[in-house]
């Protein structure tokens, strides 16, 4: 609803970009620079561009409002760069069977956290929550996404944990 195109990043090791114009148009027609060449590369609300683009390519996007809703207008994407956002799983850990320990590290305003296996952690979308491992190593990796660019990285922690024996036996004088 803010008027904002999304999509306009290129990510490092992107194959292909994908624009989003803002939703609840009638119509959109999107073309090839700022002379609006014809006809347009796409009329649907987005438009994926394989290989993406050269950095500072205009894409202009003309939407169409439902009628009585406003007027034609023209928004423009411009591609530019985004950075790989820095994962941080944390070091590989053993801990007793059972055992809670946190992973991961301190929160980055902007970024989103999605944590697999989601069921071995205490939330699964923070930066540092905690863990457990009741069986063989099992690997907790740690998806970042930067929320403007849409870039994405990963990190990966391997926790082990072992079964303390606490059955005694005696052998002699008790």
């Amino acid at each position: 609803c803010n008027g904002a195109i999304t999509g306009n990043f290129i990510c490092p090791g992107d194959a292909s970009i994908t624009l989003t114009a803002p939703f609840g148009f009638q119509g959109y027609r999107w073309f090839a620079d700022i002379t609006f060449p014809l006809p347009p590369l796409s009329t649907s609300q987005t438009l994926t561009l394989t290989p993406p683009p050269l950095v500072g390519a205009v894409f202009p996007v003309e939407i169409t409002p439902y009628p009585g809703y406003g007027c034609l207008d023209t928004l423009y994407a411009i591609v530019d760069v985004g950075a790989t956002p820095l994962s941080i799983a944390g070091p590989d850990v053993t801990i007793c069977d059972g055992q809670l320990v946190q992973i991961g590290g301190p929160p980055t305003p902007g970024y989103n956290y999605l944590w697999t296996p989601a069921g071995q952690v205490t939330n699964p979308i923070i930066s540092n929550p905690f863990a457990w491992n009741t069986g063989p190593p099992t690997e907790f990796i740690v998806r970042t996404t930067d929320l403007l660019t849409g870039c994405f990285s990963y990190d990966s922690a391997i926790i082990t944990s072992f079964f303390v024996d606490t059955a005694l036996q005696v052998t002699g004088q008790q």
